[in-house]
């Protein structure tokens, strides 16, 4: 109603910890804030015209479910709230974290919320002004900057690439989840065949689309989901380059946890291919109302793609009236 409801500060009850550079976390574990809340700030945020409620937390910022984004473009003010709403970490998003820009900007490192890397502390001084770079006359905090991963030479594989089998006929049903996925992949990533590569995505996939700061969780409908999903694979196409094969371009994750089931395939050098529970898989879902009745089995394929700044990436299938489709898709944190 155009009344002053404080700053973003006035909400701070106390500071908790201070997170800096913590060496091999993930990057939503770096470079915040973790602090209490007064007790109506929830409500506060939810009413104020310069922050948003934006999408549930449900992979990173453990702890945090409910996302309150500050309204702009990147850089810009996150609060990650606890399920009570009195406990929050706050951090800084340098880089885009929509995608497809997610997919190879470094959203998902800790480079996204350290102002020392890049040029993160030129767009915030372009946000908010008066930061003194004090930090870049000092030698010792320059050798303490985290390590960039140097991906350039995961263009060149180390072995020889993996056959692909011939191009399946559009509207194809491969029997087998990692034939399906690879059909998938090598459609979008490979022949650029998009129209084909999209009719592995079931509807539930739709909301997964992270559109601008201006649609702020608008609901597309069906035929505008396919144009913005489709602007993504172009996009990411364009990124990637020409390959005559799928090894060139993505290389399986290795998992970090030797339990982990890995699944033995064909394509196991380009993805890694893991079953999942209904209930290990509801957490990536990007609608945790689409999830099928328990019992049903869903598949994780993980992979990177082979470029400098390209992100881990989840993809989720199951099957749907026997047919495997992808559900969900997302970058990820290693």
């Amino acid at each position: 109603q155009g009344a002053s409801l404080g700053t973003a500060l006035d909400r701070v009850e106390a500071i908790e910890r201070i997170a800096g550079q913590y060496t091999g976390r993930g990057g939503d574990e770096q470079f915040r804030l973790y602090v209490n809340l007064k007790p109506d700030t929830r409500d506060v945020l939810g009413k104020s015209r310069e922050f948003f409620r934006d999408h549930e937390n449900t992979v990173y910022h453990v702890g945090y479910p409910h996302s309150f984004r500050q309204v702009g473009k990147e850089p810009n003010i996150q609060f990650s709230m606890s399920e009570d709403g009195l406990r929050a970490d706050i951090d800084v998003d340098y880089r885009a974290s929509k995608t497809p820009q997610s997919m190879f900007n470094g959203h998902l490192t800790s480079a996204n919320s350290d102002i020392r890397v890049g040029e993160n502390a030129n767009r915030h001084g372009v946000r908010w002004t008066g930061l003194i770079t004090w930090w870049q006359s000092f030698g010792r905090l320059a050798e303490a900057l985290p390590d960039q991963p140097d991906l350039l030479n995961m263009d060149r594989p180390d072995a020889p690439s993996t056959p692909l089998p011939a191009d399946r006929p559009s509207g194809a049903a491969p029997d087998r989840v990692e034939d399906a996925v690879q059909e998938f992949l090598t459609d979008w990533l490979v022949r650029q065949q998009y129209d084909q590569a999209l009719q592995f995505l079931s509807p539930r996939a739709y909301a997964c689309l992270t559109l601008d700061e201006e649609a702020q969780g608008r609901v597309l409908d069906a035929a505008s989901s396919r144009r913005e999903l489709r602007r993504i694979m172009e996009y990411s196409a364009g990124k990637l380059g020409k390959h005559s094969n799928l090894s060139s371009v993505v290389i399986a994750f290795t998992p970090r946890d030797p339990k982990r089931v890995v699944l033995e395939h064909t394509f196991r050098r380009e993805f890694l291919l893991t079953p999942l529970t209904e209930a290990q898989a509801r957490p990536y879902l990007c609608d945790a109302g689409t999830a099928a009745p328990t019992g049903v089995e869903y598949f994780g394929a993980v992979f990177q793609f082979r470029t400098a700044g390209g992100s881990l990436f989840g993809l989720l299938w199951t099957r749907e009236e026997g047919q495997w489709k992808l559900v969900s898709y997302r970058p990820l944190n290693p």
